[in-house]
């Protein structure tokens, strides 16, 4: 398969990780986590919980802008070697997916946008699950409400793919691989 670009984006607790994680496996491609390069850069051990003030500390807008550089140098160097790249990000920020449209554009490599299309009420249950749980991704229900203020959806004119948040990943993985391997590999 050629190699390409794809960004599965989405609110917290939407899904998106898991869903990123199988279409990387499902494609050998690179994963590339926010959550993971974000405590890296920290030195912050990856289940440990970063002081959850929004918008700050390592999820001040200058520390994201470096994250996301970061995921482009990776998904850079991924493309160099011949293997695609799977980005994992709420991409919260229009300008953030156009930064990645950019690099592509650049690269010349062929881009996906995959948007975790996920209720609330979905979400608000996840997210309380994971209260209890160890894991990498700091999003929890306390800052939900002013993630979701600041999210902006995707418009019309970013020629989004929305994937099913709900339900099992395999259906959404495979619909995602369908996808990619149509505009990769032509009719």
């Amino acid at each position: 398969m050629k190699p390409f670009v794809a960004v599965v984006f989405g609110l917290m607790g939407s899904g998106k990780s898991r869903r990123a994680k199988a279409l990387a496996e499902a494609t050998k491609a690179n994963y590339i986590s926010s959550d993971i390069i974000r405590k890296l850069m920290a030195k912050i051990p990856l289940t440990q919980r970063a002081e959850r003030h929004f918008g700050k500390g390592i999820y001040s807008k200058q520390f994201t802008e470096k994250v996301y550089q970061e995921m482009l140098n990776q998904a850079y160097a991924s493309l160099e070697s011949g293997t695609p790249a799977v980005l994992d990000a709420t991409y919260s920020k229009r300008s953030h997916r156009d930064q990645v449209r950019e690099a592509a554009a650049q690269w010349n490599a062929p881009l996906f946008f995959f948007f975790v299309d996920t209720s609330e009420e979905v979400i608000r249950q996840r997210l309380l699950r994971r209260e209890r749980k160890k894991v990498i991704s700091d999003g929890r229900l306390d800052v939900f409400p002013q993630h979701k203020e600041s999210f902006q959806p995707p418009q019309e004119d970013e020629n989004i793919i929305r994937v099913p948040g709900e339900g099992g990943v395999d259906r959404a993985v495979g619909e995602m691989v369908a996808i990619i391997k149509g505009a990769l590999e032509g009719p």
